[in-house]
């Protein structure tokens, strides 16, 4: 369980949990005009103190910290403290925040590479040891300059303060300026005689401010490199090493200084939470992954288990693993039910390796369809889940490759799933959005009954796994063919 402020733990045991009431804040406006940075302890022109401690005695203590106060429409204050705001916008994994704190923040410290395309779709290469979960927040930050400047602002504010031998507490502003529909949860205080004058955010919940792109594609970096100061002389690197360890001859066995917890496997430790973010419930945000042949495993050093973990990179005397807490689970998901058989003949291909190349955060294998409306601008009902109105229909792509060809292998919701492929020649990004976009007209067209015809594009109701198996199969063959001419 993690800290949340508002808790009281004792005996690192957690005591009590606020009782918290919750506000949504519609179309808040969030600028310069509206948001101050304050601190914790601060009173108003008329002598009041804007966190009284008589009703809120939890930061007595630190009446130095730091919060954003934003001006409400109807009069009354909004006061969020500045480690919610990093926590919320940027606390989707220990790698991200222990990074945001060391000053300077450099772009090669988050990602190596970025496009964005004239559609505002980008593309990401993640930073070497950042994890998945932090795909969200890097491309914000990435993508507009109010998010690098609330992100860089947390560690250049630690150092100002160590330098001027003060308190050290954390400062930050939203990523962002606009309008936005907060929903929080913290406690109401009284404002002069308002009993209900300033609500005091414990925890942040949900914010709907677009994310400045239309759609995200990422890459995450390989398995940790190891580092030359942490590494002993001559160790051969690690896919040479065998995995059973076979005991030296005394002749050759070696002492050697060295940190004995860089060569531990590193643990991830999942943080599960709800979405904080409604505007990515409908926007493409993927990664790819392999799901056909065996992955090896990192080997470890031999010897008893370690159950000790420390966050950050290895560092002490001690054995110590090192761990990562990352927002959500970092396990491969079951396939959702539309997916479970074509998953199945996937997985049972022979001669060919399966990629899926929409590994989203809502389920590990699918995006939402693209959106096509009619010339009134209204979308059609066969995009819509019949039971919620409300609800995208999701569909999943993957890559197919033998030695001679690849496919593209599309699968969209439906009941029975209905499933596309096309040769896979370009393999660009854009190329594999043009070829959903287009199965997915063709799904439209196909339920309607009507007549809907691309080049290549071929598709089948078949759901069985050997049906399906056999089909891409077949697709496969015909994508090898076209190739030869």
């Amino acid at each position: 369980m993690l800290l949340r402020i508002g808790d009281l733990w004792r005996e690192q045991g957690l005591e009590s949990r606020a009782a918290d009431e919750e506000l949504l804040c519609e179309d808040l406006a969030i600028s310069r005009d509206t948001c101050d940075l304050v601190k914790a302890g601060s009173s108003f022109d008329e002598g009041c103190f804007m966190l009284p401690l008589h009703e809120h005695a939890g930061h007595r203590e630190n009446t130095h910290s730091y919060c954003v106060r934003v001006a409400l429409p109807n009069g009354k204050l909004l006061v969020v403290p500045c480690m919610e705001l990093i926590r919320f916008y940027f606390g989707s994994s220990s790698e991200l925040l222990n990074r945001l704190f060391v000053p300077p923040l450099q772009r090669e410290n988050l990602y190596t590479g970025i496009t964005i395309d004239r559609r505002n779709r980008m593309t990401l290469q993640l930073a070497d040891r950042i994890p998945r979960a932090s795909a969200e927040d890097i491309a914000r930050i990435a993508g507009s300059r109010l998010a690098w400047r609330a992100a860089a602002m947390i560690g250049t504010s630690c150092v100002s303060a160590a330098q001027a031998r003060q308190d050290i507490y954390p400062q930050t502003l939203f990523p962002f300026e606009g309008t936005t529909t907060l929903r929080a949860a913290g406690k109401w205080l009284s404002r002069g005689d308002d009993p209900k004058g300033t609500f005091l955010v414990y925890q942040l919940l949900s914010c709907s401010h677009p994310f400045p792109f239309k759609s995200l594609q990422f890459r995450v970096t390989g398995a940790k490199k190891a580092r030359s100061s942490g590494m002993a002389p001559e160790t051969p690197p690690p896919e040479a090493a065998s995995t059973a360890r076979k005991a030296q001859e005394p002749s050759k066995i070696s002492l050697e200084e060295h940190d004995p917890s860089s060569q531990l496997a590193p643990a991830t430790m999942p943080m599960r939470g709800n979405r904080r973010f409604v505007d990515l419930e409908n926007k493409w945000v993927f990664a790819d992954k392999t799901i056909a042949g065996k992955t090896p495993r990192a080997s470890a050093s031999s010897g008893e288990p370690i159950s000790e973990h420390a966050i950050g990179e290895p560092g002490s005397t001690k054995r110590i693993r090192e761990a990562q807490i990352v927002e959500g689970d970092n396990e491969v998901p079951d396939p959702p039910a539309f997916l479970e058989h074509a998953v199945k003949a996937l997985s049972t291909l022979d001669n060919a390796s399966v990629r899926v190349l929409t590994a989203s955060r809502d389920d590990g294998w699918s995006v939402p369809v693209p959106l096509i409306a009619d010339e009134d601008g209204v979308l059609d009902e066969h995009l819509l889940v019949p039971q919620d109105m409300r609800r995208l229909k999701r569909v999943a792509a993957f890559a197919v490759s033998s030695k001679e060809a690849s496919t593209l292998f599309m699968v969209h919701e439906a009941s029975p799933a209905i499933s596309f492929a096309v040769p896979l020649e370009d393999k660009s990004d854009e190329a594999i959005q043009r070829a959903i976009q287009a199965a997915t007209g063709a799904f439209i067209a196909v339920q309607n009954g009507t007549d809907y015809h691309v080049v290549a594009l071929e598709h089948t109701l078949a759901n069985a796994p050997d049906e399906l198996r056999s089909w891409i199969s077949m697709q496969l063959n015909h994508a090898a063919i076209a190739y030869l001419r």
